[in-house]
Protein backbone atom coordinates (compact mmCIF):
# COMPACT_ATOMS: atom_id res chain seq x y z
CA UNK A 1 0.00 0.00 0.00
CA UNK A 2 1.38 3.72 -1.29
CA UNK A 3 1.40 6.11 1.33
CA UNK A 4 -1.23 7.87 0.05
CA UNK A 5 -3.85 4.80 0.15
CA UNK A 6 -2.41 4.37 3.59
CA UNK A 7 -3.73 8.12 4.39
CA UNK A 8 -7.68 7.06 3.37
CA UNK A 9 -9.52 4.03 4.86
CA UNK A 10 -12.31 3.33 2.10
CA UNK A 11 -14.90 4.68 5.03
CA UNK A 12 -13.09 7.77 4.51
CA UNK A 13 -13.96 8.91 1.01
CA UNK A 14 -17.01 10.41 1.98
CA UNK A 15 -19.44 10.80 -1.06
CA UNK A 16 -17.44 8.31 -3.40
CA UNK A 17 -18.13 4.46 -4.11
CA UNK A 18 -16.77 1.61 -2.16
CA UNK A 19 -15.72 0.27 -5.31
CA UNK A 20 -13.86 2.60 -6.97
CA UNK A 21 -11.08 5.54 -5.15
CA UNK A 22 -10.96 8.84 -7.25
CA UNK A 23 -7.93 9.40 -8.67
CA UNK A 24 -7.38 12.56 -7.34
CA UNK A 25 -9.12 13.61 -4.08
CA UNK A 26 -9.27 17.21 -3.59
CA UNK A 27 -9.42 18.43 0.28
CA UNK A 28 -9.36 21.61 2.17
CA UNK A 29 -6.71 22.17 5.15
CA UNK A 30 -6.85 25.39 6.81
CA UNK A 31 -7.77 27.20 4.23
CA UNK A 32 -4.89 25.88 1.68
CA UNK A 33 -5.97 23.24 -1.27
CA UNK A 34 -3.81 19.88 -1.32
CA UNK A 35 -4.05 17.08 -3.99
CA UNK A 36 -3.97 13.66 -2.75
CA UNK A 37 -3.12 10.94 -5.71
CA UNK A 38 -4.52 8.03 -5.27
CA UNK A 39 -3.85 4.67 -7.10
CA UNK A 40 -6.72 2.09 -8.44
CA UNK A 41 -4.94 -0.19 -9.26
CA UNK A 42 -7.49 -3.14 -8.08
CA UNK A 43 -9.95 -1.84 -10.45
CA UNK A 44 -9.55 -1.94 -14.27
CA UNK A 45 -10.97 1.47 -15.62
CA UNK A 46 -11.96 1.35 -19.31
CA UNK A 47 -11.42 4.27 -21.54
CA UNK A 48 -13.08 5.69 -24.16
CA UNK A 49 -12.24 7.93 -26.55
CA UNK A 50 -14.68 9.59 -29.01
CA UNK A 51 -12.27 11.09 -32.21
CA UNK A 52 -13.92 14.07 -33.73
CA UNK A 53 -13.55 15.03 -37.02
CA UNK A 54 -13.58 18.91 -36.88
CA UNK A 55 -13.10 21.10 -39.47
CA UNK A 56 -10.14 24.29 -38.06
CA UNK A 57 -12.43 26.77 -38.56
CA UNK A 58 -15.73 24.98 -36.57
CA UNK A 59 -12.45 24.09 -33.47
CA UNK A 60 -13.50 26.83 -31.07
CA UNK A 61 -17.23 26.27 -31.47
CA UNK A 62 -17.19 22.69 -30.25
CA UNK A 63 -14.83 24.10 -27.02
CA UNK A 64 -17.90 26.08 -26.77
CA UNK A 65 -20.22 23.48 -27.06
CA UNK A 66 -18.37 21.22 -24.32
CA UNK A 67 -18.16 24.25 -21.93
CA UNK A 68 -21.84 24.84 -21.75
CA UNK A 69 -22.20 21.49 -20.71
CA UNK A 70 -19.25 21.22 -18.31
CA UNK A 71 -20.29 18.44 -15.03
CA UNK A 72 -23.12 16.91 -17.41
CA UNK A 73 -21.80 13.29 -17.27
CA UNK A 74 -20.21 14.14 -13.50
CA UNK A 75 -22.81 12.24 -11.90
CA UNK A 76 -22.79 9.66 -13.92
CA UNK A 77 -22.31 5.88 -12.16
CA UNK A 78 -19.07 4.93 -12.82
CA UNK A 79 -17.65 7.63 -14.12
CA UNK A 80 -14.00 8.58 -13.72
CA UNK A 81 -13.16 11.62 -15.41
CA UNK A 82 -13.01 13.13 -19.32
CA UNK A 83 -10.66 15.50 -21.09
CA UNK A 84 -11.09 17.31 -24.48
CA UNK A 85 -8.27 17.30 -26.52
CA UNK A 86 -7.48 19.85 -28.97
CA UNK A 87 -5.07 18.94 -31.62
CA UNK A 88 -2.16 21.41 -31.93
CA UNK A 89 -0.87 20.32 -35.23
CA UNK A 90 -2.43 20.03 -38.82
CA UNK A 91 -5.06 17.46 -37.43
CA UNK A 92 -8.86 18.43 -37.18
CA UNK A 93 -9.54 15.53 -35.06
CA UNK A 94 -10.41 16.11 -31.29
CA UNK A 95 -10.32 13.62 -29.03
CA UNK A 96 -12.44 13.28 -26.10
CA UNK A 97 -11.17 10.88 -23.35
CA UNK A 98 -13.58 9.50 -20.84
CA UNK A 99 -12.15 7.10 -18.18
CA UNK A 100 -15.43 4.78 -16.49
CA UNK A 101 -15.24 2.21 -14.03
CA UNK A 102 -16.42 0.06 -16.32
CA UNK A 103 -18.14 -1.22 -20.07
CA UNK A 104 -21.67 -1.31 -17.72
CA UNK A 105 -21.44 1.71 -16.63
CA UNK A 106 -20.47 2.90 -19.82
CA UNK A 107 -23.15 1.85 -21.65
CA UNK A 108 -25.70 3.09 -18.52
CA UNK A 109 -24.79 6.53 -19.56
CA UNK A 110 -25.36 5.98 -23.49
CA UNK A 111 -28.79 4.74 -22.73
CA UNK A 112 -29.71 7.22 -19.76
CA UNK A 113 -31.60 11.02 -19.92
CA UNK A 114 -28.49 11.95 -18.66
CA UNK A 115 -26.70 11.42 -22.32
CA UNK A 116 -29.83 12.57 -24.11
CA UNK A 117 -29.82 16.12 -22.31
CA UNK A 118 -25.86 16.43 -22.58
CA UNK A 119 -26.05 16.34 -25.97
CA UNK A 120 -28.47 18.78 -26.56
CA UNK A 121 -27.19 22.25 -27.51
CA UNK A 122 -28.08 24.98 -24.60
CA UNK A 123 -30.65 26.58 -27.33
CA UNK A 124 -32.86 22.86 -27.77
CA UNK A 125 -32.86 22.70 -23.69
CA UNK A 126 -34.32 26.04 -23.80
CA UNK A 127 -36.78 25.09 -26.68
CA UNK A 128 -35.01 26.55 -29.41
CA UNK A 129 -33.73 25.04 -32.74
CA UNK A 130 -31.11 22.71 -33.04
CA UNK A 131 -27.59 24.12 -34.08
CA UNK A 132 -25.68 22.74 -37.02
CA UNK A 133 -23.41 20.31 -36.30
CA UNK A 134 -19.64 21.14 -36.28
CA UNK A 135 -18.12 17.56 -36.43
CA UNK A 136 -17.74 16.23 -39.90
CA UNK A 137 -17.37 12.54 -38.46
CA UNK A 138 -17.36 10.68 -35.30
CA UNK A 139 -16.32 7.28 -33.80
CA UNK A 140 -15.65 5.84 -30.52
CA UNK A 141 -12.38 3.71 -29.45
CA UNK A 142 -12.32 1.73 -26.51
CA UNK A 143 -8.90 1.08 -24.73
CA UNK A 144 -7.98 -0.39 -21.38
CA UNK A 145 -4.81 0.64 -20.16
CA UNK A 146 -1.56 -1.97 -20.41
CA UNK A 147 0.82 -0.29 -18.97
CA UNK A 148 2.92 2.88 -18.71
CA UNK A 149 3.93 5.93 -15.73
CA UNK A 150 3.02 8.76 -13.86
CA UNK A 151 4.89 10.89 -12.84
CA UNK A 152 3.48 11.99 -9.73
CA UNK A 153 2.09 8.51 -8.44
CA UNK A 154 5.59 7.31 -9.08
CA UNK A 155 6.99 9.07 -7.01
CA UNK A 156 4.48 8.50 -3.83
CA UNK A 157 6.26 6.89 -0.68
CA UNK A 158 5.62 3.12 -0.21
Amino acid sequence: MSGAESMFAEGDLAGLEARWVADRVIMSCCGMVLSAVVRHDRWMTIIKINAIRVPRESGDELAHRFAARAGAVDDADGFQGYELLKPTDDRDQWLVITRWRDEESFQAWLGSESFTQGHRSAAERQGGTTPKPVASHSEVWSYVVAGGSDFLLDRLPR
